[in-house]
């Protein structure tokens, strides 16, 4: 599975690049007005990796969609914001008989960055909450931080497009016997922004 998660990680990377690419390569573009609140959505792919007492590592993938909002400040070139969002998913790994599965999710955090004619090449921290289930066990919330970093660009009036990376990194708990578990997960996600005051000209 961690060969997985390198591809992800690699395919994210590639990616970010390629966008930032086809910026540079647009010398007629227009910069975009960034000051201003949002709503939007989400729905990419995500991979999971949990250690078990600092051993055992079980590897969980698969889909991801949710809802977001936020708010960004435009400052000579560079933005600020704060977001805040929900993510669905159902990341299910198994050993053996015993299965467990990460769930609903939620995160807020910062982000900030530069303005490269009419695109945000951003960096995020945060912090992140994770519902977890098993077949042998009550298991707790997760929490821990994430980070990131994104590319997002103004595709019509008041209506944006991101592309995105996350990983998160979940604290460790205790569960039944004494048992550690502690998650991690890589998240690439596409998403749409509706912004309430861009101006695009």
């Amino acid at each position: 599975m961690k060969t997985h998660l390198l591809r992800l990680s690699a395919l994210a990377l590639g990616l970010l690049m390629t966008g930032f690419g086809a910026v540079l390569a647009a010398p007629d573009a227009k910069a975009a007005k960034w000051t201003g609140c949002y709503v939007g959505g989400h729905a990419g792919l995500a991979a999971t990796s949990t250690e078990i007492a600092g051993a055992v590592d079980l590897a969980a993938d698969g889909v991801q969609a949710g809802l977001g909002a936020g708010c960004d400040v435009e400052l000579s070139g560079f933005v600020v914001g704060a977001f805040a969002d929900y993510t669905w998913q159902d990341l299910e790994t198994s050993f053996g008989a015993a299965k467990a599965s990460l769930k609903g999710q939620w995160t807020a955090g910062g982000r900030a960055g530069v303005i490269w004619r009419d695109m945000l090449v951003y960096g995020l921290a945060g912090y992140t909450q994770a519902e977890a289930t098993a077949n042998f066990a009550s298991l707790p919330d997760f929490s821990g931080y994430v980070a990131g970093a994104g590319v997002e660009a103004i595709v019509a009036p008041n209506l944006s497009a991101k592309l995105e990376y996350r990983y998160s990194r979940f604290d460790s708990e205790t569960v039944i016997g004494g048992l550690n578990l502690e998650p991690g997960q890589h998240a690439l996600r596409l998403g749409l922004n509706w912004r309430f005051s861009v101006d695009p000209k």
